[in-house]
């Protein structure tokens, strides 16, 4: 016993001590990375003092003599509570992930390249106005001034062992590209489309790439209308951009209403938005208060950008969706047989362009072992539709050429959203529009003086053959784009006669409007459930608190027609027949503590693959284009179902692969067994423990530390969710083994704007938290109340008990 004392003591010394210094350093470092948020801040760039004022949730509100110092302050906050944010951001723009992050992200760095993001934006900088310039230069003055002020930097910073670089004007407007390429997803339906070509009819095609419901809720009614295998192998790439960064997705878009005083118990219009992109956190966005000598705003800002996206201003409050519209279109090149840098168009051989692109990798760490990574050298060429896309996957099959508006040369869609936070009235808002290129909006409007309106806003090519289904040939300029839909004849409305307006990414025009849009709208049911809701409330006048119950609302009114069939069941044993009686006076909500939302949700899984799959087959060497397909079937939703139970003619429930006819209540029946399987291995066999919200969880990843076992559980949030694809509270769920059902898709924020004078109200919820920072105490504060739609007021934060109050003066002022 006597001599274990000396080993304890020398334990003692040599292990637990250093792991405890270990242990205090790290904890001093993390507190010193949180942000300086009280006191006096003397810097540089700024021409009087300013005040940031953060109330008790880490909203900003920003309050200087000109509206240059805002935009500086701008800058400043948004480095001190996202700076590797900021970071990350620039380098997906700028394909430079594979410094930090090592060769798993080769492909995207290749991607962002190919597509030139920062080249574009280079030129969108030369034909912004000198207003709109000068804000993005204050904004980028004051990210700096705040990296040159010596900071703690966010541990990300300190783990991956990198400095940040200064930051620039065209950062921003890269990241805007980045925005839009989030918002333009034409390209992939393309390949799907042409992959399913070779294996499906044309009916069985229309069942899949089905045309918009006849009779289905458009935006706006025509009265109120004012004036090959290279392609395949790109999946790879989709799947990285859409499942690790969070950038695209099926009917990746919003929710939008805006409400006429005539049909609300305040006498004022009301403007609801809640957009929908890939679940992160933190959230893209930034709520932030506004004021300067002319710049009256609050809202939603997009980190990297200095302006209010989405929210108000004294005068009129705006929100926006995803218009959908078509934007993007892959073109096959024809190569010269004898000269490969030559390619032809109307006849005529062109030389491709050519630019070399170095990206550098990071080593593997532990770095002493491990051999350095050479860096690679890419060939990026391009043709006058744009660039060569299948480069990227290293095939030396025909050229495929992309083109996209937020590619072209006179991008002023900055200036578009510059020029919205200072407009005061319709006009103005429609000539802030008309500037909007990329991404394709719908943008609505209310104002003090409680009119209600809606445009469309972006570059539509108008095209003189095809509507953009597939690639088309690019040596025939017959498919070339002849220029844009004018800006006089886009869609839009102003205080229609019904009193509202609606957008969930459903069709905005009907069939007889002159100009193609999409193909792609999302299914009528959001916009019909909106439109339900606000004639079930407009008799008593609709309340802010009813408009909140709506952005709640997770009833899927696709689930109706469907169940309609369902109940006709019988179950084949005792446990099939208890699952269907929880589907007997189910009425399609898929709320958290629903089990009928649970059996109805996997069954339809397993219905989609049984109907579809068989039929989506293709020869077992042709993988990519296998791939393609399977995703195509596994993402069928309830419209394509009750399609395919409904046209008995197609033949879609006989599994033509099995020697055995199988009619639809087989295949239903077939499919409901192992639904159950499914679940009674993950639940249990008692069906009273699988409510939807056990089942189904909302994952806002971080970037890129949800992909490193020993960090994840830190850094990534998770909650239970109810909801689904086509209810207003909307969310996704992608079957994951032994885990349920994840959801990487839905609301990044909520806000609800009356703008009335003395009687505004701008309520909100931001997805997870102010900060970025996973010290902060606003890092995951919004995530439960976010997750209940619970909303909080933005209004300019007084200094109170509850506020925290930062001064930055001009370094020269004492």
């Amino acid at each position: 016993m006597f001599k274990l004392y000396p080993l304890i003591s020398r334990f003692l010394l040599f292990l637990i001590l250093p792991f405890l210094i270990l242990m205090g350093v790290s904890w001093k470092y993390l507190i010193e990375s949180l942000p300086q948020e009280q006191g006096i801040i003397h810097i540089l760039g700024i021409s009087a003092s300013i005040s940031v004022v953060r109330d008790v949730h880490g909203v900003v509100s920003i309050s200087a003599e000109n509206d240059q110092d805002v935009y500086f302050a701008m800058g400043f906050v948004h480095a001190q509570d996202r700076m590797w944010q900021l970071e990350l951001q620039r380098r997906i723009a700028q394909g430079r992930l594979s410094e930090v992050l090592g060769k798993e992200s080769v492909n995207t760095d290749v991607w962002m390249r190919t597509l030139g993001l920062y080249p574009s934006a280079l030129k969108a900088w030369k034909v912004l106005s000198p207003n709109a310039k000068a804000s993005l230069t204050s904004y980028t003055a004051g990210i700096n001034a705040w990296l040159t002020s010596d900071p703690t930097l966010p541990p990300e910073f300190k783990i991956l062992n990198i400095d940040p670089l200064p930051w620039t004007e065209v950062d921003s407007l890269a990241w805007g590209k980045v925005f839009a390429l989030n918002l333009s997803s034409n390209m992939w339906r393309e390949i799907e489309y042409l992959a399913a070509k070779e294996v499906l009819s044309d009916s069985q095609l229309n069942t899949l790439f089905n045309d918009y419901p006849e009779g289905a809720p458009t935006t706006v009614s025509n009265k109120e209308l004012l004036n090959n295998t290279g392609a395949s192998a790109l999946l790879e790439i989709k799947q990285r951009l859409q499942h690790d960064l969070k950038i695209g997705g099926k009917y990746v878009g919003s929710n939008a209403w805006v409400i006429s005083g005539s049909l609300t118990d305040s006498g004022n219009s009301i403007l609801a938005n809640d957009p929908h992109m890939g679940l992160q956190v933190p959230s893209i966005w930034y709520a932030v208060n506004q004021k300067g000598k002319n710049i009256n705003t609050s809202g939603m800002s997009l980190i990297g950008l200095p302006l209010i996206i989405y929210g108000k201003n004294q005068n009129i409050a705006w929100g926006g969706t995803s218009m959908i519209a078509d934007v993007q279109d892959l073109y096959f090149e024809q190569q010269h047989p004898l000269d490969p840098k030559k390619y032809k168009v109307n006849n005529q051989w062109h030389t491709f362009d050519s630019r070399i692109e170095i990206i550098k990798i990071r080593t593997d760490e532990p770095t002493s072992i491990n051999q350095a990574i050479e860096p690679i050298e890419i060939e990026v060429r391009s043709t006058v539709h744009g660039p060569i896309i299948n480069d990227v996957v290293g095939t030396f099959e025909q050229p495929i050429s992309l083109s996209w508006t937020a590619l072209q040369a006179k991008d002023t869609t900055y200036d578009a959203f510059y020029q919205l936070n200072y407009a005061k009235n319709w006009t103005e808002f429609q000539l802030s529009m008309s500037k909007l290129v990329a991404p394709a909006l719908n943008m609505f409007y209310s104002d003090i003086d409680n009119n209600i309106g809606f445009i469309s806003g972006g570059a539509i090519p108008v095209r003189s053959t095809g509507e953009g289904k597939y690639p088309v040939p690019g040596w025939d300029n017959k498919y070339a784009w002849q220029g844009y839909i004018p800006t006089i004849e886009m869609p839009q409305s102003f205080n229609p006669e019904k009193g509202y307006i609606v957008s969930a990414n459903n069709k905005i025009v009907g069939d007889d409007y002159p100009y193609f849009i999409s193909h792609d709208w999302a299914p009528p049911s959001r916009a019909k459930r909106i439109e339900s809701l606000i004639n079930k409330y407009r008799s008593g006048g609709i309340s802010l608190d009813q408009m909140k119950s709506m952005q709640a609302d997770t009833i899927d009114i696709s689930t109706l027609e469907i169940l309609k069939i369902v109940k006709k069941l019988k179950g084949e044993n005792v446990f099939q027949q208890q699952a269907l009686d929880y589907l007997r006076d189910w009425q399609g909500d898929m709320a958290k503590g629903s089990q009928a939302a649970t059996i109805f949700h996997v069954w339809m899984d397993h219905l989609g693959d049984q109907l579809f799959l068989d039929e989506l087959k293709i020869s077992w060497n042709r993988n990519k284009q296998a791939t393609i397909l399977n995703d195509l079937g596994r993402t069928s939703g309830n419209e394509h179902i009750l399609l395919a139970l409904t046209d008995t003619s197609l033949n879609w429930c006989d599994n033509h692969l099995s020697e055995v006819v199988e009619n639809c209540e087989q295949t239903m029946l077939k499919s409901l067994a192992k639904a159950l399987k499914e679940m009674k291995k993950l639940k249990g066999g008692n069906i009273k423990n699988w409510t939807w919200g056990d089942v189904h969880t909302s994952i806002f990843i971080h970037q890129p530390f949800s992909n490193v076992n020993v960090l994840r559980d830190i850094f990534e949030l998770q909650i239970a969710n109810g909801g689904s694809v086509n209810s207003v509270n909307v969310a996704n769920a992608n079957w994951v083994s032994s885990k349920g059902y994840q959801q990487d898709f839905g609301a990044g924020f909520r806000q609800i704007m009356q703008v009335a004078g003395n009687k505004t109200q701008h309520l909100y919820m931001n997805s997870t938290g102010q900060s970025g920072n996973i010290m902060s105490l606003h890092y995951n504060d919004m995530l439960r109340p976010f997750n209940n739609v619970q909303f909080y007021s933005i209004d300019i934060a007084s200094t109170s008990d509850d506020t925290s109050v930062l001064i930055l003066k001009p370094k020269n002022e004492n």
